[in-house]
């Protein structure tokens, strides 16, 4: 039989452990942290585009740590504005990461996926033009697409995001 050192009664024993579960249940659920891919997607409807502009793009997809392999999270798609590339959000991701994080952990979890509707001229184009190209199929035809069939992404359900707007 264990003997409860001096001092202490079962009642003290009993809020230590649950202490200790808790202390252990929180280290664990610390350490998730989301991460970021980045998909190089050539499109179609971007080749010989007026402007010029490249048809392959990156997309960076920012995933929460609750996007485990079969979890169906809803996603949102990030058409950035005027003078906004995705390259910028690459390279600042670590905010992005925490941003998608801290979404996931006080919210819902969420997949966040950036277009790349930067032009020659600096501005942010999403619909189909004769002067500028067709973005509006780069981003219906071609990243949707794309992003439904990436493995580690488990098509949910999405919105369009556009200059902080919904779309």
């Amino acid at each position: 039989m264990t003997k409860i050192p001096t001092g202490m009664n079962i009642n003290h024993l009993n809020r230590l452990a649950c202490w200790l579960v808790l202390i252990l249940v929180a280290a664990q659920t610390r350490g998730a942290e989301a991460r970021l891919e980045v998909i190089q997607l050539h499109s179609r409807a971007l080749q010989g585009n007026p402007l010029h502009d490249p048809a392959t793009r990156l997309v960076p997809v920012f995933l929460p740590s609750q996007a485990t392999n079969g979890a169906r999270l809803p996603i949102v798609y990030y058409l950035p504005g005027y003078g906004n590339s995705t390259e910028g959000f690459i390279a600042d991701s670590n905010v992005w990461l925490k941003f998608t994080q801290k979404i996931a952990d006080e919210v819902t979890p969420v997949i966040i996926v950036m277009a790349d509707g930067k032009t020659r001229w600096g501005g942010s184009q999403y619909l189909n033009s004769p002067a500028q190209g067709n973005y509006e199929d780069y981003v219906c035809a071609g990243l949707l697409p794309a992003i439904r069939a990436v493995d580690s992404v488990r098509f949910g359900w999405g919105w369009l995001v556009k200059n902080n707007l919904m779309a």
